[in-house]
């Protein structure tokens, strides 16, 4: 009787122990340029990350979330290249980023903060949660947020002079948590 009182009571509380969640994301970009805009997109390195359950939903903490930069693309090679230049995958392989305490669902006009590490800077930039659902043990939720080229200390690319690439680039990170593989 102890033992089912103290489960409910930890389970009611919300401190259940925290789960080892593996984290699988497909990234999506928009951008301007003075002569149209474009779509981009990549794919997050899989990573165990932590979820804490609470009676609905949970907290996720994730650290160093990996983007090789060498991944992303615009399915355009000329951009792609300049893409590439810009970001200097020689020198700045990768993309991470932290996560620290979101609560999920959260209030949906909420928003939470992710800190990115690009080019050898870190930004930190409000992230809005939405489209959260939890079925059969998998848990999707995308974030969407703004990333300013400038912020970044990264060269935004241009074309003659006269085609430049806008400064502002708009995420959309597609996200599911899964339970890991038994190796």
């Amino acid at each position: 009787m102890k033992k089912m009182l103290f489960c409910f009571v930890f389970t009611m509380c919300g401190l259940l122990p925290a789960e080892v969640r593996e984290l699988h994301s497909d990234v999506g970009f928009d951008g301007t340029s003075t002569l149209h805009d474009f779509h981009g997109a990549g794919k997050l390195t899989p990573q165990l990350v932590e979820w804490e359950p609470l009676v609905e939903g949970g907290v996720l903490t994730a650290h160093k979330i990996t983007l090789k930069v060498s991944d992303l693309t615009t399915d355009h090679k000329k951009r792609d290249r300049n893409m590439m230049k810009m970001f200097d995958p020689e020198s700045y392989p990768q993309i991470q980023a932290d996560i620290s305490g979101w609560t999920l669902p959260g209030s949906g006009s909420e928003k939470k903060l992710l800190t990115l590490h690009i080019h050898g800077t870190e930004v930190t930039v409000p992230v809005l949660l939405s489209d959260y659902e939890e079925k059969e043990g998998v848990i999707h939720f995308t974030c969407s947020f703004t990333v300013s080229l400038k912020e970044a200390d990264l060269k935004r690319p241009s074309v003659l002079g006269l085609i430049r690439v806008g400064d502002e680039v708009k995420v959309v990170v597609e996200s599911e948590l899964t339970l890991p593989e038994a190796n």
